[in-house]
This record gives structure tokens, sequence and C-alpha cells, in this order.
């Protein structure tokens, strides 16, 4: 995040005061705008950090994720359920309790927390002139608030890509939407037992069927702020 903050600084230097007193102008006290600057982060860092996601191959991950966009992953509720990896109590590491797959559980965790992080790095430099704003993005980033806002973002970006995305991203986003609304012990999720082919898009075996490749689309919602 101290690369980010430095990256987020040199930009704002950068502009003009007629350009930044703008930008500032697009924060404002409430939750809805709130909302949209978090689902600008969650953009921002899927496409960061896309590449590295693509790489980190695991033992644990699920082939039928292999080509998820990490956008699609940030969308899983921000209280996904989460448990100790087998083997693994006392190191802490996890797992996604649903369909069982490290690499998805470690990108999800990453995602809310850097968005948190960046979310609080855009508003102590772009709003450094306005501390009343800046106070209330930091209340909204509280304990107390930051379930409710980053659900309300996850629908948020869910309705964007199943409006204007392609095809493939609508797919991930009707897939991972199903997965999140999966009660956490749903036999075929994460256990041995095969789940009943009435869950969405799961197949006869249990398994989710996998869109076959995806990219962010072009369709991102990069310019709300």
């Amino acid at each position: 995040m101290t690369q980010f903050r430095k990256d987020v600084q040199t930009a704002f230097d950068s502009m003009s005061d007629i350009d930044q007193t703008a930008l500032s102008a697009n924060f404002t006290n409430t939750p809805q705008s709130f909302n949209e600057a978090m689902s600008f982060c969650m953009v921002t860092l899927g496409e960061i950090f896309q590449e590295e996601f693509n790489a980190d191959w695991k033992r644990d991950a699920k082939q039928q994720y292999a080509n998820i966009p990490l956008v699609a992953v940030a969308v899983l509720p921000y209280k996904h359920k989460f448990i100790a990896k087998k083997g693994n109590h006392r190191t802490g590491a996890l797992v996604e309790q649903q369909i069982g797959c490290s690499r998805i559980a470690k990108y999800h965790h990453l995602m809310n927390r850097a968005a948190k992080d960046l979310m609080s790095i855009l508003g102590s430099i772009i709003l450094s002139g306005n501390p009343a704003i800046q106070l209330f993005i930091n209340f909204q980033l509280s304990p107390i608030n930051i379930h409710k806002r980053m659900e309300e973002t996850r629908a948020m970006l869910r309705n964007h890509y199943l409006i204007q995305g392609d095809s493939l991203m609508k797919q991930w986003m009707e897939t991972i939407e199903r997965v999140g609304n999966v009660p956490p012990n749903t036999p075929g999720f994460g256990g041995a037992v095969t789940a009943p082919a009435t869950i969405g898009c799961l197949d006869a075996d249990g398994r989710i069927q996998q869109p076959l490749g995806s990219a962010l689309p072009s369709s991102s919602p990069r310019n709300i702020i």
C-alpha cells in the first residue's frame, strides 16, 4: 500500500487545481458515493492483481475457477465463510468453505483488505482539503459500517457486469452469485458427497460448470469517480 499511496499522490499532484477540485467534488458524504468509489477500488485492484492471480496456482485450487476474473472473486460476499485448511490449523491457512479453493480464499481476502486500504488512501489524499467528507469515509470504513458498505458495493458491481459485461463475465457473475448464496455445509461444496444438480449451473456430479476462458470486459466501471 505504500507504493499505492505514492502513485496516487503523484497522480493527484500532477493534476491542475481545477481537475483536483472536480475530482474531490465527486466524493460526497453519502453511502452511494462511498459505494461507487469502493467499486472503483475493486475494479482497479482486480486489474492490477489479475496476472499474479492467474499465475498463483496452488495444490488446493479448483480447475473450474482457473480463468475466473479477479473482480468476480471480489463479488463473493464480504463475510464469505472460510475454514482452516486440513492439516494447517496452526498456521491459520484458509480455504474457501463452499468450494474448497485456497486460491480464491487468498485473493478474496486480499481484495477486501486492499480495497479498504486503497479507499482510505484516496480519501486522505483527494479529500485533504475537505476534512468533513474525509471523516465520513473513515466512519464508513469502521467495523460498524464496512460490512454493509461492502455488500452494497458487491451488489453494485454484480449488477453492472450482469448488464454491461460480456457474455463470459455475465456467466461468471451468475456462477459466483450462486456460490455465495449456497449454505456453507451444502454437500458437494468442500465435501465428498455430491450435490443435487438443481443449484444454478451445477452439473450432475455436483461440480460448477466452468465458463471457458474469461477476462475483464472493456465495460469496467472505471469512470465512476
